[in-house]
């Protein structure tokens, strides 16, 4: 299936714990993972937090002002004995981080929670690796720009302790299944699945890219989400151009496998990108 060609003109660029607690934003640089809190102020106030605090704490913040400031939030109630919550003890990324109640468990996740969008974490919880026990899933935001976007993936798995596996090997494994080949004479872009050869989607780029020319790379790792119900990875690869931001008309989706710790992807489906948002949104340098 081709995707059809149209011109497009330039478009500008798109850019009571409070003793009872107040039961957040800046913009976060994209980050795979946080580094671990020890024998801190934020360390320490996860300790003092209590049961009771948690479950005054019922409602998801109302105000910008309480998802930034508030030092105990609600992201995620996803059932009575599962809940999500921001932690925080000042302005920094360093000073907060996120509280897993898990069956009368407090689990310090070392995980920013504050994003530009002011969105909340995905929860889901299912037997991810069939091994007679639920996991806790959870998709955050941990990165934005424009365009560009990032979502990391934690699965929560009850070992001997509750163990925190964190997938920051999709774009190796995106590009350990996929591979493309550009047609100079046809200014066309190929996907294939790499394992088996078979042709995944062609894309011919459109007519303003004689403008904007294929700057000869692909992009993996800057629209990436996951789908916690489903267990499934969408990315849509950037056609990186010459003087332009990139060009996306095409997302892939893949179905996650969870074993032992360790994460696998296949191939489930090709998704093509309304035009609208597969636009080169013409900036130029």
């Amino acid at each position: 299936m081709k995707i059809r060609r149209m011109h497009w003109k330039a478009l500008a660029c798109i850019i009571s714990i409070c003793i009872l607690s107040g039961c957040g934003n800046r913009t976060m640089e994209n980050e795979s993972s946080a580094d671990p809190v020890n024998d801190s102020p934020l360390e320490t106030w996860f300790d003092s937090i209590t049961g009771d605090m948690l479950d005054a704490c019922n409602s998801e913040p109302e105000t910008i002002e309480a998802f930034d400031h508030d030092p105990l939030i609600l992201l995620n109630w996803y059932r009575d004995d599962i809940r999500l919550y921001g932690i925080n003890v000042g302005e920094g990324r360093k000073d907060e981080a996120t509280l897993l109640y898990v069956q009368g468990e407090k689990v310090l996740l070392p995980y920013p929670y504050r994003n530009l969008y002011y969105d909340t974490p995905d929860v889901n919880v299912l037997d991810a690796d069939e091994d007679g026990k639920e996991e806790i899933v959870i998709s955050r935001r941990n990165g934005i720009g424009t365009p560009g976007y990032w979502f990391t993936l934690l699965i929560v798995d009850q070992e001997n302790d509750w163990v925190i596996h964190e997938y920051d090997q999709c774009v190796e494994d995106i590009e350990a299944l996929v591979e493309y080949r550009y047609q100079d004479a046809s200014d066309t872009l190929t996907f294939l699945n790499r394992r088996t050869g078979k042709v995944l989607t062609e894309i011919p780029l459109p007519d303003w890219t004689e403008e904007y020319p294929y700057a000869g790379k692909v992009e993996y790792a800057n629209s990436i989400r996951y789908d916690v119900k489903t267990m499934q990875l969408q990315v849509e690869p950037w056609i990186l151009l010459e003087n332009s931001l990139p060009y996306w008309p095409v997302a892939f989706v893949f179905d996650i496998q969870y074993r032992n710790g360790e994460f696998e992807i296949e191939i489930n489906d090709v998704q093509y990108v309304s035009m609208a948002m597969a636009i080169r949104m013409g900036c130029e340098t």
